[in-house]
């Protein structure tokens, strides 16, 4: 038997009795490959006499061929106890194990290092990288490399190997300098059936899960060179849609989980890392995570209850390492980033060609002569007829990104520790400004005080900084600037002007010179929290948790605008001065959350309970300042008080929220067969009136593991078949604006007595104090199977949800006096279905070659039900009972290519009288002979309604490579007033409006109408203007190499892995806009998506 803390007193001064006994017992055992403790077993079972030792002193589960044939007990012991120090005394009834005294040969044999080496497998023989291999006791320790090898030192006395890898059964193999080499076969952890899933205040064994969660293998994602994780999810995940609106450095991509089932914004994810509510997830280091898991249904969303409509987000960072022995991690990478596409633009004698054609489709002059379109072909004249293209002039065209990544994890005599540090230097795509830095810090400590108790404290530090503000409005009007006006004069001053028969035409923006003469601008955002926690289980199966955040995040903005002139090269004089001025805004945001919970978990036979209570305050405080100053002394003083104080202007508030919540989950299992759980969550809002306040937020789920029913136990292919289903309610409290419950009051000069102004306050909006939460019921049916231990593998669902009380602004009658006024309440209701599925394959080849492919894809449709006045037959936003993002125009029927085609159209009401050849023509849907709203149709839609993505991997010896496809359909893009409207105020075409109708090209299928600049038929919105939005991207590329371990062993470095890496190297995107991203709009807001191609190193000693 062995012993505790309890009997070490005694068993010190029982070891040290002199014992006289004899061992005149005899023992008899013949059996191979068994363990001391078994032997033991046997000793009391024959002879009456317990062997005694203590726990930790003998390596008890080491394994003896025992051959033995009535032999004296005295030699048994001898066998035993060979291959460790300790000897043994006879004490009565009992034989006692104490340490051997340490003779000259023992020290000796302790000082000695024997190389010891091996390969670790599954329990297929393929092998196994990064398993981490431990001396039991010691921080001796290693990890196996990219073929399963190791090597490692051990003490000549040697000890216990403990070999753990996730997933898997960890093992633990005595060893000594008999047997040096190891083959050892680690077999998959069945109780957990591939992973553990992290869940609202808690974790869940994903084949007694019974909601609908997704998550994401961090491995795929983690070296791709992104600045965010959530670029990297895109297409990864069924039922989360990702997409990317902008490639300016620090942005982020939207996301929707399961589709919109509301409407005016409020659609984002609900975010949660390390426990805490409302994170940003887009700045954390993709190395700290440890999972992600998105919550998509109410049976895993209603812990979070009122915040939940849209879906969960769970984020776990690194906790620390299980080895004693310190790992250190250093990843990096340097990359370049060039544009996927860019619009191309148009030659100055292209420009002036389109504005004369204008003016004749118009019936006016021409505007340029035909001596200032021989000087643009020409280009003998640089300054009234100049050929500059502007994009080439600001877009930096390869542009670098470095990250760097390192990180320290282990376990200590304080606890399991997990330190990091990342930075992040990214170059935007505007020439010599636009520089964009990220750090990130963290330490993660968890300390074990006693067996029942534990602390953890997680802690990080977070600080970005951008040297430039609104960098898309530099590419806007670089693509609007006309080709004809220079960058500079041939006398040294900045160009902007367009001239036209040798005069003054227009002033176009020059950008460059906004780039020479910007800021100084800094963008600072710096963010510190400390997640603190401590675990209690006072009995078995009960564990008590309270946690406490705070986290701190401050913004300083600082904008220096520079006096500029703009020069009349006609007049050689200045023709108009902009005054520098500074704009500089700060705030602070401070929140704190406490949280407490219990947890019990208990098997009664064939029953399984585990139920959750808890209650967590959150409170949230936002302060901000602005001020302004503008005609500076010079351009070299960059503080407030070097401006006109007469000029300035100020301004400042706070906003505050607070949360309180009681929550509660049980699960109930028999023979992990059949599966129940109730969820539910009571949440209270400050945003709210008192008495609605508090809102009520339950779900219930139910599975059936099929494959353990007698119908399909014989099926020995078959690893599980779960069938899931569930019902629950959810909210939108961050829909509500904070103070929407009060009366909206607006202060200034709102009043006039006797002709003078008078300040004061005028009542806007009326309140509601009964508005509510919107409330989502939603539905799902899953069923999830893995066959032959994940050779194959799927989980598929099907959904629905219905939003009601959706806030609306209705009008407020007239006769409470506040004619212009409208009250926000709840009245709307829409419903949403879709579906989501995910494909696994893993595989081999060979013994050194194996496989793996994922697919996954989901869709969506969210509908109107009830929107009141928001919503009408004839209204271009919404429609009952139609598509949520549906876009409303006019059905273009072609352009009008003949005169017979022109008359009958202008014979309907409506039509403008400049209506000519080469202009669209709209159908008349009613049959009314008139054009009006009446003919607006649905177009299209906006929403991507389908995503999908393929991700294959692959890995031969000590090589590797994986590629990731992304795609969407089922979705429509807008060519905007941008592309539309394009000489308005002399803006330039781009490439695309060469393809056009004209007299010499009267081509009906031309992608453009006639060019005009003054009359706007053309641009009235039609499905002219939309565009497939579906497309196909290589999303990434990687290949990768892992050094040897033969290699690395002498240099004591665990594993060195090289690779090469690219995102978005391939678009397909058939029929769209030539230059423009598929992923957004053809609109005002232009900033380039870049292709990034990376070569980068994971280290780890």
């Amino acid at each position: 038997m062995s012993i505790k803390l309890t009997a070490v007193l005694l068993f010190t001064t029982i070891v040290q009795v002199s014992a006289t006994v004899s061992y005149g017992q005899r023992l008899s055992l013949q059996q191979k490959d068994v363990t001391l403790k078994q032997v033991f077993k046997e000793i009391k079972k024959q002879t009456g006499y317990d062997v005694f030792y203590q726990s930790g002193k003998l390596r008890a589960g080491q394994r003896i061929d025992a051959s033995f044939l009535n032999a004296p007990l005295e030699d048994v012991m001898k066998v035993c106890l060979q291959r460790q120090a300790l000897d043994f005394v006879l004490y009565e009834n009992t034989i006692i194990i104490k340490e051997r005294e340490k003779t000259i040969l023992d020290k000796l044999k302790a000082t000695l290092r024997i190389p010891f080496s091996g390969r670790i497998t599954d329990s297929k023989g393929q092998a196994l990288p990064g398993v981490s291999i431990r001396l039991k006791g010691t921080s001796v320790a290693t990890v196996t490399d990219a073929e399963g090898n190791f090597t490692l030192q051990l003490p000549g006395d040697t000890g216990t190997l403990v070999f753990s890898y996730m997933g898997y059964v960890t093992k633990e193999v005595e060893v000594d300098e008999s047997r040096t080499v190891l083959s050892i076969q680690l077999e998959e952890d069945t109780k957990a059936l591939s992973e553990v899933v992290v869940v609202g205040y808690g974790m869940q064994r994903k084949s007694s899960m019974t909601a609908a969660v997704s998550t994401v293998k961090m491995k795929d994602v983690e070296n791709a060179p992104r600045p965010n994780i959530l670029s990297s999810l895109e297409g990864r995940v069924p039922g989360l849609t990702v997409t990317e609106t902008s490639g300016e450095p620090g942005s982020s991509p939207s996301l929707l989980v399961r589709g919109v089932g509301t409407i005016d914004g409020a659609t984002n994810p609900l975010v949660v890392i390390d426990g805490s509510p409302n994170g940003n997830l887009a700045s954390i280091a993709p190395g700290d995570i440890e999972s992600i898991s998105i919550l998509k249904d109410a049976a895993a969303a209603a812990i979070y209850g009122a915040r939940a409509a849209n879906g969960v987000i769970l984020v776990t960072t690194k906790q620390g390492g299980q080895m004693d022995k310190a790992v250190l991690s250093f990843n990096s990478y340097v990359g370049l980033q060039q544009p996927t596409r860019t619009p191309g633009t148009i030659s100055s004698f292209d420009y002036a060609t389109l504005v004369n054609e204008a003016a004749f489709n118009e019936g006016r002059p021409a505007v340029y002569s035909e001596d200032d379109l021989r000087l643009f072909k020409e280009g003998t004249d640089p300054d009234m007829h100049a050929n500059t293209d502007w994009l080439n002039e600001v877009l930096q065209k390869n542009a670098p990104i470095v990250n760097n990544y390192l990180s320290v994890s282990g376990n200590s005599k304080i606890g399991k520790y997990f330190v990091s540090g990342e930075y992040l230097y990214q170059k935007g795509s505007v020439k010599k400004i636009d520089h964009f830095n990220r750090i990130n810090l963290r330490a993660n400590l968890t300390s074990k005080i006693s067996d029942k108790l534990q602390l953890q404290v997680l802690t990080t530090y977070l600080r970005t900084k951008r040297d430039a503000a609104n960098a898309m409005g530099i590419f806007n009007n670089a693509l609007r600037a006309s080709a004809t006006s220079p960058v500079r004069f041939s006398d040294g001053h900045w160009g902007g002007q367009m001239f036209a028969n040798g005069n003054h035409l227009w002033t176009t923006g020059n950008q460059v010179s906004v780039i020479e003469q910007y800021g100084p601008v800094a963008n600072n955002w710096s963010n510190y929290a400390i997640n603190a926690n401590l675990e209690y289980k006072p009995v078995d199966g009960l564990t008590l948790k309270l946690l406490g955040v705070y986290q701190a995040s401050n913004t300083d903005f600082s904008n220096y605008s520079r006096k500029l002139e703009s020069w009349d090269f006609i007049t050689r004089s200045v023709s108009q001065v902009i005054p520098n001025s500074l704009t500089e805004n700060w705030s602070k945001d401070n929140k704190y959350d406490l949280q407490a919970t219990a947890t019990y978990e208990k098997n009664f036979g064939k029953h399984y309970l585990k139920a959750l209570g808890g209650y967590s305050l959150e409170s949230y405080r936002n302060d901000w300042i602005t001020a302004y100053r503008r005609d500076f002394i010079n351009d070299g003083i960059y503080e407030l008080n070097g401006g006109d104080a007469a000029t300035q202007t100020n301004g400042g508030g706070a906003d505050h929220w607070a949360f309180m919540s009681g929550f509660g989950r049980l699960n109930y299992s028999f023979e992990d067969r059949f599966l129940l759980e109730f969820t539910a969550r009571y949440d209270g809002s400050s945003r709210f009136a008192p008495g609605r306040k508090w809102g009520f937020f339950p779900s219930v789920s139910a599975g059936w593991n099929l494959q353990k029913e007698s119908f399909l136990r014989n099926w020995e292919a078959l690893d599980m078949l779960k069938l899931r289903v569930s019902v629950g309610q959810l909210g939108n409290a961050e829909k509500v604006r904070l103070y929407e419950s009060y009366p909206n009051l607006v202060t200034g000069p709102q009043y006039n007595f006797n002709d003078v102004q008078v300040v004061g306050v005028l009542l806007d909006n009326p309140a509601n104090p009964n508005l509510s939460w919107e409330t989502t019921t939603t539905y799902n049916v899953g069923l999830d199977g893995s066959i032959r231990n994940g050779l194959l593998g799927f989980e598929a669902d099907i959904w629905r949800k219905n939003t009601k009380d959706i806030l609306l602004n209705v009008p407020v009658s007239t006769i409470i006096g506040l004619p212009s006024s409208r009250l926000t309440t709840n009245a709307g209701e829409v419903a949403a279905h879709g579906f989501d599925l995910m494909l696994t394959h893993n595989g081999k080849a060979g013994a050194n070659f194996s496989y793996n492919a994922s697919f996954t894809i989901s869709g969506w449709r969210s509908w109107i039900i009830d929107l009141k006045d928001r919503a009408t037959p004839y209204s271009t936003e919404f429609r009952p009972g139609e598509d949520l993002g549906n876009i409303y125009g006019y059905e273009a029927i072609g352009i009008i290519n003949s005169e017979d085609q022109l008359n009958a159209y202008k014979t309907l009401e409506g039509v403008p009288p400049q209506i000519g050849l080469g202009d669209l023509m709209y159908k008349d849907q009613n049959g009314d002979k008139r054009i009006d709203y009446m003919d607006a149709v649905n177009i299209g839609n906006s929403y991507v309604k389908t995503q999908y993505g393929l991700n294959l991997g692959m890995q031969y010896k000590a090589f590797d490579l994986s590629m990731f496809f992304q795609g969407a359909g089922n979705t429509n893009r807008v060519i905007g007033e941008f592309v539309k409207s394009v000489l308005e105020n002399y803006n330039s075409p781009l490439a695309v409006h060469l393809d056009r109708w004209n007299d010499d090209n009267r081509n009906a299928n031309a992608e453009f109408p006639r060019i005009l600049q003054n009359f706007s038929h053309n641009n009235s919105q039609s499905s002219w203007w939309i565009r497939n939005g579906a497309y196909v991207r290589l999303k990434n590329l990687q290949l990768g190499y892992n050094v040897p371990s033969k290699a690395l062993s002498r240099l004591n470095i665990q594993s060195l892995r090289a690779y090469v890496a690219a995102t978005n190297l391939l678009t397909i995107a058939p029929g769209y806009v030539e230059g423009f991203d598929p992923e957004r709009d053809v609109i005002n807001t232009w900033y380039p998506t870049f292709r990034v191609v990376s070569l980068g190193i994971n280290l780890k000693l």
